[in-house]
């Protein structure tokens, strides 16, 4: 990789608020499902289980990790 690639690369990997706020959301849903004793649920009209959580939670690690907020 070359410098002059460091901000096009910034831009594609960045997680947009949109996408920050989605990965949210399932949390909260596979949280409270989990609360509920279900180990998986339905969230924007698709399927979401325990390894959609560890994503969603490692992504948000991830923007963390770069100073955004979550």
């Amino acid at each position: 990789m070359h410098p002059t690639h460091v901000p096009i690369v910034n831009v594609v990997f960045t997680p947009s608020a949109d996408e920050i706020a989605f990965h949210r959301g399932l949390i909260e849903a596979m949280e409270e499902a989990q609360r509920r004793g279900i180990a998986a649920v339905t969230y924007k009209g698709d399927m979401v289980d325990e390894a959609m959580l560890k994503t969603s939670r490692e992504l948000l690690d991830f923007a963390r990790s770069i100073g955004l907020k979550v």
